[in-house]
């Protein structure tokens, strides 16, 4: 198992990088999305709140404050970014491929 199910000391201590460094990413693109919600998930999600929380503080370090400042100055056009874990667990991504070879055969 990994960092998430706390029997990996390594990546238990690298959980946190891993957070800041997804938090960088998600801010970088955020400007360009806007999104209103961030879903972490698949085996991203199984790491939890170590994660989730590094991945919150280097999001709002670096664009926080925009996203504030855009949700208050908008007339409520836009809202503050909510990072949250995905319900879908570890098995999204194959979901997600399983749809996308049903669409591409024409079941769904």
């Amino acid at each position: 198992r990994g960092g998430g199910g706390g029997e990996d000391p390594v990546a238990v201590c690298n959980l946190p990088q891993i957070g800041t460094w997804i938090g960088q990413t998600l801010a970088s693109l955020s400007v360009i999305f806007y999104p209103h919600r961030i879903a972490l998930t698949g085996g991203t999600a199984s790491s939890g709140k170590v994660l989730l929380d590094a991945c919150r503080a280097q999001f709002d370090y670096l664009v926080g404050d925009f996203f504030r400042d855009l949700a208050a100055n908008t007339g409520g056009n836009f809202r503050d970014v909510e990072i949250v874990l995905g319900e879908g667990g570890g098995d999204t991504g194959i979901l997600g491929a399983a749809v996308e070879l049903f669409q591409q055969h024409g079941f769904l």
